[in-house]
């Protein structure tokens, strides 16, 4: 939208070839950005433009009409606020700009902002958008845009946990204590290095023989056979 804006200068003739060369300004991408603002309330506020065009305020019907509205210097509807006097506050967020929450281009802004931010919090996205914007149901918005983003699917993905499978029938016949089998398997030495020193390991595994009496007779049974 700045590129268009800087060539409707060019043709008119208030752009000069030798600016061409320094690309965009500062003043081509606040053209556009109120360009984009106006283009999208324009198409869902139509009767509040004509209203606040002609001198007169909106209708009570209206949904801005608690927010007290009116058109600044660039024709873009804002919001009527009392703290119009307050010292080193900027004129965005006094008058914060009003953007349909339904409309493509507040939905791009929205997205633009939870990038801008690194896909922060709602909370912390919803209020950079306050400071320059009123956007109505704008967590609902913000929500949207979180779930709709592929970072943050990724980032937030949980696996999924593998199902169990179910267990054995040694380990669910009922009246044998646990333990009644128990099988040791000695294994060593093996040399472990303990600070400076090699010293001798060995290893001594404890089984229980539920399992392993099901493997030996399975084992016997297909030796038999054969």
């Amino acid at each position: 939208m700045a590129y268009v804006h800087r060539e409707v200068k060019t043709f008119k003739g208030i752009l000069r070839e030798e600016n061409l060369q320094h690309g965009l300004s500062q003043d081509d991408f606040a053209k556009a950005e109120q360009a984009l603002w106006r283009q999208a309330q324009s198409q869902v506020y139509r009767k509040e433009i004509h209203d606040l065009s002609n001198g007169s305020s909106v209708d009570r019907s209206s949904s801005l009409y608690s927010l007290v509205p009116f058109m600044d210097e660039f024709e873009v509807i804002r919001v009527g606020s009392r703290i119009g006097n307050a010292p080193n506050i900027p004129y965005a967020t006094k008058y914060p700009v009003v953007m349909p929450r339904d409309h493509h281009i507040t939905l791009l802004m929205v997205h633009s902002f939870h990038q801008r931010f690194l896909h922060a919090n709602g909370e912390s996205v919803c209020n950079e958008l306050q400071q320059q914007f009123y956007i109505p149901k704008l967590r609902v918005l913000v929500r949207k845009v979180d779930r709709n983003c592929q970072h943050c699917k990724i980032k937030k993905a949980v696996p999924k946990a593998p199902q169990m499978g179910p267990l054995p029938r040694v380990r669910l016949t009922p009246f044998i204590r646990p333990f009644t089998y128990v099988g040791v398997d000695c294994m060593g030495p093996f040399e472990v290095k303990v600070g400076r020193s090699v010293v001798k390991r060995w290893i001594c595994l404890f089984t229980c023989l539920k399992v392993r009496a099901v493997h030996l007779e399975l084992a016997h049974s297909l030796s038999s056979t054969a």
